[in-house]
């Protein structure tokens, strides 16, 4: 995958770059069609990323291969690094643009698991200002 194909565009995420059983698939289709659907697993955001500034970092180790017999353990040390990074993905209230985007992939569970409650209390104030603002568009 040559990245410099794409310096002044959003990147090579959406073109086709594989063919698996004779369907053609793009970074996109991988993440979002088959792996978030298939595992429902909140933490393959952290795990997977573009490697931008506002994305997880890619692992310390490489290369990298995530493991069956680690996976459990890869997918806890990502998310945690992470989440303890201050510098990470954050949004003007401090709260990674990720769980705005994927709010939906995130339950409680996970929150009570990887967050502070400092944390805690951020996602759900912005949770509550994210609903009223939908209440409002809504109702003009």
């Amino acid at each position: 995958l040559d990245l410099k194909r794409w310096p002044w565009s959003f990147g090579p995420w959406d073109e086709d770059l594989i063919t698996v059983q004779g369907v053609a698939l793009s970074l996109n289709a991988i993440e979002h069609r088959i792996l978030r659907p298939l595992f429902a697993e909140p933490r393959v955001h952290f795990a997977l990323n573009c490697a931008s500034l506002g994305c997880p970092n890619l692992p310390d180790a490489y290369p990298f291969a995530f493991s069956g017999e680690t996976l459990e353990a890869q997918l806890g040390d990502l998310t945690r690094a992470f989440l303890r990074s201050p510098e990470k993905g954050a949004g003007p209230d401090g709260i990674s643009q990720i769980f705005y985007w994927y709010r939906a992939d995130f339950v409680e569970e996970y929150i009570e698991k990887y967050m502070s409650l400092a944390t805690k209390w951020r996602v759900l104030i912005s949770t509550i200002s994210y609903l009223n603002q939908l209440l409002e568009q809504s109702s003009n």
